[in-house]
């Protein structure tokens, strides 16, 4: 508790525009649920459910976000 998370674990979704793609990609694939929340200053997602298919079990994803730091 409290350590960086392991960077391999965020090789999917490493950057802000890698989450709004998760998003439109499970908007374009019509998935079964898609939630997100969103962080009211900045507007990045904080968390994303994403299943695709409501017939399988353990196929969905559950992104969150906490602590990110803007590098300019």
């Amino acid at each position: 508790m409290g350590q960086p998370v392991d960077p391999v674990y965020f090789t999917a979704f490493n950057t802000v525009p890698e989450l709004f793609d998760a998003i439109e990609d499970a908007i374009a694939r019509n998935a079964y649920r898609l939630d997100a929340k969103y962080d009211r200053k900045l507007g990045y997602p904080t968390e994303i459910t994403i299943d695709y298919s409501a017939q399988q079990a353990d196929e969905g994803q559950y992104i969150s976000i906490q602590n990110l730091e803007v590098i300019r």
